[in-house]
């Protein structure tokens, strides 16, 4: 698991990456992973145009973008 954690990020745009703080399998499942990320590493804001979410799994690279302002419950941001 540490070096899953070590091997994932996360990188608001024009920023640079923040390393994930914790990486654990889901209970129950095990074929899921959770990862965790410093709030003060890493502020995020309804400004910031795209979030990008990077790990790898093997010689597996598993990249996602996320859009900050769909990312809204109840109009404040969740993050």
């Amino acid at each position: 698991m540490d070096r899953l954690k070590a091997m994932t990020s996360l990188q608001v745009k024009g920023r640079d990456f923040v390393q994930a703080g914790v990486a654990a399998r889901q209970i129950g499942t095990g074929s899921s992973f959770l990862f965790g990320f410093s709030k003060e590493l890493l502020t995020v804001g309804a400004h910031d145009t795209e979030i990008q979410f990077r790990t790898q799994l093997g010689r597996l690279i598993v990249k996602a973008s996320f859009l900050p302002k769909e990312m809204l419950y109840h109009g404040e941001l969740a993050v």
